[in-house]
């Protein structure tokens, strides 16, 4: 974990963060989404700052990460991941998430989806080499997007975003 010993340390680092991440955020608007994210999930802004990344202005977080935060609501009651392979689709993972009772979802990507959606666009995709992983985490995380809005509203997974960096 980051440690720092002042705000202006915290404030440095999101000025490095916004430069890096190629948006036209000023610091103070990264400190402050950085701060209600901490606030949201519980992290101080440091940790925030090692969890999260922006990629093409939108706020980025591992899908792990953003599966405790959906646990976190205390109402994540079934997660479920089953990959199977058909000769039209490709590879086809099939993920499903309950909250609570009665509210379950399922979602499905495929690898011609992936392939239609630009995933494999650039040679040093992880698309390329583990489509199994990306495949599963596209999917969890547009579950955990629908079902838990109120945990993890507005997060993608840096995976999701491969695709439309250059």
């Amino acid at each position: 974990m980051i440690q720092y010993e002042n705000l202006s340390q915290v404030r440095e680092d999101c000025e490095l963060f916004g430069s890096m991440a190629h948006v036209n955020w000023t610091p103070a608007q990264l400190f402050h989404c950085w701060q209600a994210h901490g606030n949201r999930s519980g992290l101080l802004v440091g940790e925030v700052v090692e969890n999260f990344s922006i990629i093409n202005g939108k706020f980025c977080a591992s899908a792990h990460y953003v599966a405790a935060l959906a646990a976190r609501t205390g109402e994540l009651t079934k997660v479920e991941s089953v990959t199977t392979r058909t000769e039209a689709e490709g590879m086809v993972v099939t993920c499903t998430v309950a909250r609570g009772e009665g509210r379950e979802m399922t979602v499905s990507h495929s690898e011609s989806w992936a392939r239609a959606a630009g995933y494999f666009n650039r040679r040093s995709s992880p698309w390329n080499s583990h489509l199994e992983d990306m495949l599963r985490k596209t999917s969890m995380m547009k579950l955990y997007r629908a079902l838990f809005p109120d945990a993890v509203a507005g997060l993608y997974d840096p995976a999701e975003m491969s695709h439309s960096q250059s």
